[in-house]
């Protein structure tokens, strides 16, 4: 069989389409005690006689092989790799096609020709493993046994431990998408089993601030539309009198503390984009269950401030109680604007005096807008960080998503 095999960085990103000769081998690396370390392994094959494919089996070999674990790559397809006329050159398509993704942990692969494919490799270096060299041999091997191909890398475990991660990581937190992918009902004991499995995996990939709808988080949702419903409290009206109920809170911070997470992000406490509305809340009134707020309320009205002075007291009580004091924090409305000033001012004060002994982050690219007093605790787009950077704006957190696209 002729194959043609390397090992190379953990960064790679290859395409179906690539040459196998672009890519730099990778023959030696460095690691921590307690560190995870990834690298790749690229496979290719002539188009002729390679047609319909070859299953092979990846073998390794190493004194590290428990602590390895061996992921195929998945290409997936990509219809708009880029805002039009907004790219750079590294982009990795000029067009929609096919770029890696999905890892899929398995250890057969289909080699087929002329398609350039690739495997990673995550080594989690154990905490205790002893300093040295450990050669990591990699093999594809047919279905009688026999090596086809072989690459080794040497990686040196250095007498050190990884110190612990001490950044806050958010990455928003969606259980309404969980429900709607896995065609369940909101909070069924199958959507908690959920819920908690991807917590887990979300702390083990880095991220230690969940995202916490206490009610329905009021992000990227079309004027006027919703999200299917995710309300932690419930909340009950009877004759002019509100009362709550957290049992559901109550198990998502122990789903929290079981998965690791670090810190509470509570939804906000008003629409994105300008604070103008409130977000969905659905309550009993007077016994009968309904939204009681929303895109028609007014997020500065008598009612829904009423609401939130009653509520927000309530809620502090109960998250301390949960184990959580001392470790989360609020938000007001997702990126507002210097247009959105006046709202968003009236918004924040309506409530500030409940939430302000607490950090009040919120997402903002404007300057300007840090330096009116009015977000104390700033998320900054990376493409506006600049000028808060110079002027050294402390407990400074970044962020991206789709606006930073180029550079």
């Amino acid at each position: 069989m002729s194959i043609s095999f390397r090992l190379t960085s953990g960064m790679t990103k290859a395409l179906l389409g690539d040459d196998i000769e672009a890519f730099r081998p990778e023959t030696s690396a460095t690691a921590l005690l307690g560190d995870r370390f990834y690298f790749s392994g690229l496979y290719t094959a002539p188009v002729e006689g390679w047609h319909s494919g070859v299953r092979l089996t990846v073998r390794v070999r190493s004194a590290l092989r428990r602590s390895i674990t061996v992921y195929r790559v998945e290409q997936v397809p990509v219809r708009i790799p880029f805002y039009p006329n907004r790219t750079d050159d590294d982009y990795l398509l000029r067009g929609p096609g096919l770029v890696p993704d999905v890892l899929r942990e398995s250890r057969v692969v289909l080699v087929q020709g002329g398609l350039l494919q690739q495997l990673l490799f995550e080594v989690r270096v154990p905490a205790d493993a002893a300093p040295g060299c450990y050669p990591i041999t990699v093999s594809l091997v047919d279905d009688t046994g026999k090596q086809v191909v072989k690459q080794t890398l040497t990686l040196e475990v250095l007498d050190a431990v990884l110190p612990k991660q001490e950044l806050r990581v958010a990455e928003w937190f969606h259980c309404d998408c969980l429900a709607t992918y896995y065609r369940t009902k909101v909070f069924s004991e199958r959507h908690w089993r959920l819920i908690e499995t991807y917590m887990k995996t979300a702390v083990d990939t880095g991220i230690n601030c969940i995202l916490t709808p206490v009610f329905t988080p009021p992000l990227d949702t079309a004027v006027g539309g919703e999200r299917p419903t995710v309300q932690l409290v419930d909340v009950t009206l009877q004759n002019g009198v509100y009362s709550f109920g957290f049992d559901k809170l109550k198990r998502f911070c122990e789903v929290c503390r079981r998965a690791g997470a670090a810190e509470l992000e509570i939804a906000h406490f008003f629409t994105q984009w300008g604070a103008e509305h409130a977000p969905k809340i659905m309550a009993t009134v007077d016994g009968t269950y309904r939204r009681l707020f929303g895109w028609d309320t007014d997020s500065t009205g008598p009612e829904y401030v009423a609401f939130l002075r009653t509520f927000i007291p309530e809620l502090k009580k109960k998250l301390d109680e949960y184990g959580f004091a001392g470790h989360y924090y609020f938000h007001i409305s997702d990126e507002p604007s210097e247009r959105h000033q006046e709202k968003y001012t009236a918004a924040r004060n309506a409530i500030w005096d409940l939430i302000s002994d607490h950090p009040v982050r919120d997402a903002l690219a404007s300057y300007a807008f840090y330096a009116s007093g009015m977000v104390q605790h700033p998320i900054v787009a990376t493409n506006y960080a600049g000028e808060f950077v110079e002027n050294d704006v402390p407990d400074l957190w970044l962020y991206y998503c789709c606006g930073q696209d180029r550079k």
